[in-house]
């Protein structure tokens, strides 16, 4: 099953990604996140400045099959690898700022262990040769267009939402934007911060068509399921 992720060559699909934080396309030019250019989206306010730790952190998007069909079709799961961002934290946390750029060739479609791990949902067998023209698909023109658009930025703030956190995000892909304020799990040690969550966007909202076939009878589901935990630790620590 395709999706704006994914897809066979025979198919059109309509993205991510991502996922209690703000995606911000990066343009057409990869944008390191040490540079002068990018270090000005971070806004110091007092507290420390944290790098994420890619090791510790985790971006998936869940892409899901539909229809009366479904069956005949596949659930996806992507993991963003190569992370990479920053984190200025304030000293009561809200007001917090957060930069973090995902190299859209460096995503990973259907890694067997996120399969097992995300259950029977995701068990269909999938040889080499579908994942490699999924993913081809999905870096495509027509999609991702990763040669144009090499990678998607994620930046937002900390806000406070009655007794939890909350992330004021905007998610770009390609020249699409969506903002959305979404609850968030945050952890603050002297050590580290630790930010999970999930986030659920429609195809239609980010400007991508999700793939359908036969009047509907096999399509992918509308919604986009972003799930996350990033970890980041102060950079003086690192």
């Amino acid at each position: 099953m395709d999706s704006f992720l994914t897809g066979q060559a025979t198919r059109v699909a309509a993205r991510s990604i991502i996922v209690g934080c703000a995606l911000l396309v990066g343009g057409c030019q990869a944008t390191s996140l040490d540079s002068p250019q990018s270090a000005t989206t971070t806004v110091t306010r007092g507290g420390p400045t944290h790098r994420l730790v890619a090791a510790r952190s985790e971006l998936h998007i869940l892409v899901y099959r539909a229809g009366p069909f479904a069956q005949f079709g596949h659930n996806h799961v992507i993991a963003a690898r190569e992370l990479a961002g920053r984190l200025t934290l304030t000293r009561d946390v809200v007001g917090s700022t957060f930069d973090l750029l995902l190299p859209i060739e460096a995503f990973d479609v259907d890694p067997e262990p996120l399969r097992a791990r995300y259950g029977a949902e995701f068990a269909s067998e999938r040889s080499a040769a579908d994942i490699d023209g999924t993913r081809a698909n999905m870096l495509g023109a027509a999609l991702l267009d990763s040669t144009a658009y090499p990678n998607v930025r994620v930046a937002g703030t900390i806000a406070r939402a009655a007794q939890e956190y909350a992330a004021e995000i905007e998610i770009a892909i390609k020249d699409t934007v969506v903002r959305r304020t979404t609850p968030i799990a945050l952890s603050v040690t002297a050590t580290s911060v630790t930010a999970s969550g999930t986030l659920e966007i429609d195809h239609a909202e980010l400007g991508l068509t999700p793939f359908s076939a036969l009047l509907g009878a096999i399509r992918v589901a509308d919604p986009i399921e972003f799930r996350l935990e990033l970890v980041a630790e102060p950079i003086d620590a690192q």
